[in-house]
C-alpha cells in the first residue's frame, strides 16, 4: 500500500514538473516575441539606452536560465571570463588573483603587478636556490660532466663483469647440478638407511610389529643411536689413521732433510800427494 502511495506521489510530481517546464518555456517565448514586436512597431518611440537594453537582456537570460547555478559556477561551466574589479583584487589573496589570471587570462581584468613576485618572495627564492644549488653555474656544469663520466665508467665496468661472469656460467651450472645430484644421493642414502633399520628391527622383534608403535619407535631410535656411534667411531678411526700417515710423512721428510745436511757436512777424502809428486 505504501509503495502504491509513493509511486502515485512521484507520478504527480513528475506531471507537475512537466507542466511547469512547458509553462516556463511558453512564457519565455511569449516575452521574447512581445519584446520583438514592441521593437518592430515602435522603433522611434521606445528608444532605450544601451545600458537598459543590456540590463533587459540580462534579466531575460536569468529568466530563461534553468540550471540554478550560481553566477560564478555558470561562468565556469560556460567558460565565460569572470572579471575582477580593483576592490576585489585588493581584498583577495595574491595566490587566488594569480590563479584567476591563469584560468581566465586577460578577461579576468587582473593587474599585471600582482603576477610579478614581491621582494620577500624574491628573497625566499634566492635563499632556496642557494640551499638547493650551492654551487655556481660553472661548478654545476663540471659536476654534471663528472657524474656523467662516472656513470659511463660504472656501466662499462659492469658490462665487463657480466661478460666475465658469462664465461663462468657453464661452470656454475655444472656446480649447481652436481650439488643437486649430491643432495639427491644423500637423501636416497638416508631413505635406504631408514628402511634398512626398520627392516632390522622387524626381523629382530617379529614381522607383525606396527611401525607406529611406541616400542618400535624406541627400538628404532636405539638402532639409529648405535648407527651414529658406529659412524662416529669409524670417522675417528679414519682421522687417527690420517693423522698417523701425516706424522709418518713428516718424519720421512725430516729424515730426508737430515740426510741431506749430513751429506753436505761430510768432508771430502784427502788426495794422494806422493803419487802426484812422483808423476
Amino acid at each position: 500500500m505504501m509503495l502504491q502511495v509513493t509511486l502515485s506521489t512521484l507520478l504527480s510530481d513528475l506531471r507537475f514538473c512537466f507542466k511547469f517546464n512547458r509553462f516556463f518555456h511558453s512564457s519565455c517565448s511569449l516575452m521574447k516575441e512581445a519584446s520583438l514586436k514592441k521593437e518592430e512597431l515602435n522603433p522611434a518611440i521606445d528608444e532605450v539606452s544601451e545600458e537598459e537594453a543590456a540590463a533587459e537582456q540580462e534579466r531575460l537570460a536569468k529568466l530563461c536560465d534553468k540550471s540554478r547555478l550560481k553566477p560564478h559556477h555558470y561562468k565556469i561551466v560556460h567558460k565565460i571570463a569572470n572579471s575582477m574589479d580593483e576592490l576585489e583584487q585588493d581584498v583577495t589573496s595574491v595566490r587566488d588573483v594569480r590563479a584567476r589570471y591563469g584560468r581566465d587570462g586577460d578577461g579576468s581584468n587582473v593587474q599585471l603587478r600582482y603576477l610579478w613576485p614581491s621582494q620577500q618572495e624574491m628573497n625566499l627564492m634566492k635563499e632556496y636556490e642557494k640551499v638547493f644549488n650551492p654551487l655556481s653555474l660553472p661548478d654545476t656544469i663540471a659536476k654534471a660532466k663528472h657524474d656523467k663520466q662516472e656513470a659511463i665508467k660504472f656501466t662499462v665496468e659492469r658490462q665487463k663483469a657480466l661478460r666475465e661472469n658469462m664465461k663462468s656460467l657453464e661452470k656454475w651450472k655444472k656446480a649447481v647440478r652436481d650439488k643437486i645430484r649430491d643432495n639427491e644421493e644423500a637423501a636416497r642414502i638416508a631413505r635406504e638407511k631408514q628402511a634398512r633399520l626398520i627392516e632390522e628391527v622387524r626381523l629382530m622383534y617379529g614381522a607383525r610389529i606396527d611401525p607406529h608403535d611406541e616400542k618400535f619407535q624406541e627400538i628404532l631410535a636405539q638402532k639409529e643411536e648405535e648407527e651414529k656411534k658406529t659412524q662416529k667411531a669409524l670417522k675417528k678411526q679414519q682421522k687417527q689413521q690420517k693423522l698417523v700417515e701425516q706424522m709418518k710423512k713428516i718424519a720421512e721428510q725430516a729424515k730426508q732433510k737430515a740426510d741431506e745436511e749430513n751429506q753436505k757436512n761430510t768432508p771430502l777424502p784427502p788426495t794422494d800427494q806422493t803419487s802426484t809428486n812422483v808423476v
